[in-house]
């Protein structure tokens, strides 16, 4: 995929910006008033691609503006959701961990595992049954996106998650 930044209705200049630069440098005038086009970005992918497809597609990351998004399983051939720009964090079966989101410390513990894409977590005390390739809104605007799952259903079986802990959707 190829990305691009084109500036909206602004003007290249050298200069010092008014003063508010010790060195002249490129930058780009936006002017005192708001405007509707700031810039326009677009991401272009050479191919179509098969979002349907759970093992290369959905749960890979894209990397978008400089930040880690992963693709969702929630994805279609119209509208590609993409989360990220939270703390990945990966968990056994019964563990438990402090993550800080945006300044404010939480507890996740993973439950575990009870199927190949299904399992329960719980954070800050909240448990939620929840599914790979899914997002979860919890207390406090916390959203967890669950990118795997891994169950082995036999004793002394195999339980983790992989989870992105305050992940933002696109």
């Amino acid at each position: 995929y190829t990305q691009s930044i084109l500036p909206g209705r602004t003007v290249s200049t050298f200069g010092k910006s008014g003063g508010d630069l010790n060195d002249p440098a490129l930058h780009l005038n936006v002017g005192t008033t708001a405007t509707a086009n700031l810039y326009n970005y677009t991401l272009s992918f050479g191919k179509n691609i098969n979002v349907s497809d759970d093992t290369n597609v959905q749960g890979q990351k894209i990397k978008i503006l400089g930040v880690d998004y992963v693709i969702g399983a929630s994805s279609t051939n119209s509208s590609l959701y993409l989360y990220g720009a939270g703390e990945s964090i990966s968990m056994a079966g019964g563990e438990s961990t402090t993550v800080t989101i945006q300044g404010t410390e939480h507890t996740v513990d993973f439950v575990g595992a009870t199927a190949t894409t299904t399992a329960k977590i719980a954070l800050d005390g909240i448990s939620k049954t929840v599914t790979k390739g899914s997002s979860y809104a919890f207390a406090g605007d916390v959203n967890v996106y669950v990118k795997d799952v891994t169950y082995q259903a036999y004793a002394g079986g195999v339980q983790s998650i992989d989870l992105i802990i305050g992940a933002n959707t696109l």
